[in-house]
């Protein structure tokens, strides 16, 4: 979960990490995603990740990553 992640080399890490055979999945603050420049969830969707947006009406304020190798 992320209210806002504009990371560009630790997006491409979880990208690279994926390709590498690690599960990367999310939720992302959707008031963030639609008003943030540089975010990286469009950027981490475009290359497969299973990414998605929170639906609630309020902020969405946890940062947690978690990552599990299978």
């Amino acid at each position: 979960m992320a209210f806002a992640f504009t990371d560009d080399d630790f997006a491409a890490g979880l990208i690279e990490r994926a390709h590498d055979g690690l599960q990367v999945s999310g939720v992302f603050e959707k008031s963030q995603v639609e008003s943030n420049i540089g975010r990286e969830f469009d950027t981490m969707r475009a290359v497969g990740l299973d990414l998605l947006l929170d639906s609630k009406p309020r902020k969405m304020e946890h940062k947690v990553i978690h990552s599990t190798k299978f």
